[in-house]
């Protein structure tokens, strides 16, 4: 039987009701209802295990680690936002409480915490529907027929809606459907899950996700909205005072060459696979390996974005890792 957990990302949710209402001159009193319009209509989706409420914490222990993180990031100035977020201080409040549980942890993002959450869940063979448009938890889109669960995503938009699958993801819905057909008299009946599948399919735009390749994808090519550089920096051809670094084509291609020359599941915490990253980048960069100064450049910033960009709970610093890990007790192992 699969067992269907909801994780919303809160702050997601906020910023996608403030700019549904961005034009609209009763934004301020307008906003509190379409927050709660929005969870109601996410929680009624499906009968789920639970449903995790999960915010961010004003402070990141990621901006401890690098003060430039999220650095250039910014706002609508014609929004009042300390307003937005008192209306979605009092809204968290409210949040019901029935198979609800709502969860903010400080220094900690919500992507930590969501992280944390979806592989509990997968241990315990439950799979997650994510509300967000968050590339940084594609990392999590998986599925495992032995353990019997998926995780996808969904953004939840009225327009452009999206809804982000693991790769080959139909070969876990048609075993799901196999079963479900199996026996009239199988108690365990998937079919409302199917459909609620086939339902986002059929509604949505559809993105396959290979989780590994889009964590090195965006290691590689860093994030511009988050601050965070590409590994590989070099001086433009027209301006070589300008530096250049690898977008997401050319990740994808320097991915492509790394997976045609080293085989198996990358590791990504291995320094081996930190040296064979390099060697790709020096290949596909034609950099000589006499650049020291520069292949060092390479390393350091190889490790800084994995920090950055990596879900992991051992990168947390361990007092924070310590209240996550208590946060979530009443997630059985």
């Amino acid at each position: 039987m699969i067992k269907l957990s909801l994780v919303i990302d809160g702050n997601y949710l906020l910023y996608l009701s403030v700019f549904t209402l961005n034009n609209d001159s009763h934004l301020y009193e307008d906003l509190p209802k379409l927050l709660h319009k929005n969870l109601s209509t996410m929680c009624s989706k499906f009968y789920f295990e639970h449903i995790y409420f999960v915010s961010d914490s004003r402070q990141s222990w990621r901006k401890s680690f690098y003060s430039d993180y999220k650095g250039n990031r910014e706002r609508d100035e014609k929004i009042d936002w300390q307003e937005v977020f008192k209306i979605y201080d009092e809204f968290k409040k409210t949040i019901p409480k029935t198979n609800t549980t709502l969860h903010e942890i400080n220094f900690l993002e919500g992507d930590d915490l969501i992280n944390y959450i979806v592989r509990k869940n997968n241990s315990l063979g439950i799979s997650n529907l994510i509300i967000s448009s968050d590339r940084d938890l594609h990392q999590l889109l998986k599925f495992d027929l032995e353990k019997n669960y998926i995780n996808i995503e969904n953004n939840f938009k009225s327009t452009n809606l999206m809804i982000y699958l693991p790769e080959n993801y139909n070969v876990f819905l048609n075993l799901v459907e196999e079963k479900a057909g199996s026996s009239i008299f199988d108690i365990n009946d998937d079919n409302n899950f199917v459909s609620l599948i086939k339902d986002f399919v059929q509604t949505s735009k559809v993105k396959e996700v290979l989780a590994e390749k889009s964590l090195f994808v965006k290691l590689v090519s860093g994030d511009i909205g988050y601050n965070i550089q590409s590994i590989c920096l070099l001086p433009m051809k027209s301006n070589p005072k300008k530096l250049r670094g690898i977008a997401d084509a050319g990740a994808e291609k320097v991915y492509s060459l790394y997976k045609d020359t080293y085989s198996g599941e990358i590791d990504f915490n291995s320094e081996i696979f930190i040296d064979n990253l390099i060697y790709i980048i020096r290949y596909y960069k034609r950099i000589d390996q006499s650049n020291i100064s520069l292949i060092d450049d390479i390393r350091n910033k190889i490790k800084n974005n994995l920090l950055l960009i990596k879900l992991d709970i051992d990168y947390i610093p361990e007092k924070y890792k310590n209240s996550m890990i208590e946060e979530f007790e009443f997630i059985k192992s």
